[in-house]
């Protein structure tokens, strides 16, 4: 049986590596769990010029593909640990403008992180990832205190939004506090749900068990309480 390319790494047979990574972006190159976990077994085994110049083939060929959301994965984590790294940077901010094309804050939280600046990426990054989905229409979750929520507005250089909670309407906060407190829902999440239309979830509640139910499996997976 052939073995996986994890399993190839760790047994240190470099050359046939690269032919098999190869294969993988060929047959499913959307797999970046596998080439990122292959990537940091070569840096454990002081193997990082090839890790590094492994991961610059499957940016190019993700890039290529116009895979965003798989791309940003790499580059993430390249930033981290490849900071020197061609074109990281400019892969990096064309990658983060076509994942928040609807956001319409994405300029000042660029301006803000110090992504559009020479702050190092990865810091400006992080820091990015924090906040920039916290715009008008977002969903979140104040967990130990007010519960689910939406935004209501979002003014980044007053440091400042504003967040209709299920238990409290209105409620203004600090964008940074924010960013600490505060995690990011889906739409279809069953706390957002409720903040948008609690009497629909009450008549699911009534009249289509079933469909409630796909909702909270989804939402919260394995940790699916009767309480939640």
């Amino acid at each position: 049986m052939k073995q996986s390319l994890v399993e190839v790494a760790r047994t240190n047979k470099f050359e046939e590596l690269e032919t098999d990574w190869l294969e993988l972006m060929i047959s499913d190159i959307s797999r970046v769990d596998i080439f990122l976990t292959t990537a940091e077994i070569l840096r454990a085994r002081s193997q990082g010029a090839k890790s590094a110049s492994l991961l610059a083939q499957l940016a190019d060929e993700l890039h290529s593909q116009k895979k965003w959301t798989q791309l940003k994965d790499v580059l993430y984590y390249c930033a981290e640990k490849y900071s020197k790294m061609r074109n990281i940077r400019e892969s990096a901010m064309e990658c983060i403008r076509e994942l928040n094309k609807n956001n319409s804050l994405l300029d000042i939280y660029l301006e803000k992180s110090g992504l559009a600046k020479e702050r190092d990426l990865y810091s400006a990054w992080t820091e990015f990832n924090t906040y920039s989905y916290l715009t008008p229409g977002a969903y979140v979750l104040h967990l130990t205190q007010f519960g689910a929520g939406v935004v209501t507005s979002a003014d980044p250089l007053a440091d400042k939004i504003e967040i209709n909670f299920f238990k409290k309407k209105g409620h203004a906060m600090g964008l940074q506090f924010a960013a600490k407190v505060l995690s990011h829902l889906s739409e279809n999440h069953y706390y957002s749900y409720m903040v948008r239309d609690e009497a629909k979830v009450r008549e699911l509640l009534e009249n289509n068990h079933a469909e409630l139910v796909k909702i909270g499996v989804k939402s919260f997976g394995h940790e699916i309480l009767v309480s939640k």
